[in-house]
């Protein structure tokens, strides 16, 4: 099994040895090419997917053509749609590589029958939906109740490397601002710590 999917399984649950092997028995990997899709909007999400390696961006387009990141996730996260996941409804997102990746996937059937073989992935899945959940609620109040530079200095802290992997015009989007507004405070900070 993948060392970094066997490390976000047990941080939340306890598996033996015949548990691991049964799990990594439904994953299947798959490669995805820089600025490919691992979903489109008017797809349905089938595939829960694991980022075993590179990066991704999930984001709607407004009727204007603009982008509107709402997920950024790079290796150990997981990534795409939850609602078109869970409900296998047309997804509104697209899923986008922001570099050769890799993702380690189940399909919702198969992680239906995991659920009844291995009863601790039920509970490692309703963690992440939870922590999900939780982290978007963060996310809808810091917009509104913080500034541009508090959102910006928040996202340089809480995830470093992203900010050398990620397009500045893409983590302006994830945090509600417009790019030149990062720009500036940017310049602003790169000044005052000189």
């Amino acid at each position: 099994m993948d060392r970094l999917l066997l490390q976000s399984l047990l941080r939340h649950i306890s598996l033996d040895s015949q548990e691991i092997e049964l799990i990594a028995s439904f994953f299947k990997s798959k490669h995805i090419k820089k600025k490919n899709y691992l979903l489109r909007e008017g797809e349905t999400f089938r595939y829960a997917s694991y980022v075993k390696q590179g990066c991704f961006v999930m984001y709607s387009s407004d009727r204007t053509g603009k982008n509107h990141v709402t997920q950024i996730a790079v290796e150990g996260w997981w990534s795409g749609d939850i609602y078109s996941f869970l409900s296998q409804k047309p997804s509104s997102f697209f899923v986008e590589a922001l570099e050769d990746s890799e993702v380690l996937q189940v399909s919702k059937d198969e992680l239906e029958q995991l659920y009844v073989l291995v009863p601790k992935m039920e509970r490692y899945f309703r963690i992440l939906v939870q922590n999900a959940y939780v982290s978007f609620q963060d996310r809808v109040l810091s917009s509104m109740n913080s500034s541009a530079l508090e959102r910006y200095l928040e996202f340089i802290k809480k995830y470093p490397n992203l900010v050398q992997r990620v397009p500045l015009y893409t983590i302006a989007s994830y945090l509600g601002i417009r790019p030149e507004v990062l720009s500036r405070l940017r310049k602003k900070l790169t000044t005052e710590l000189s």
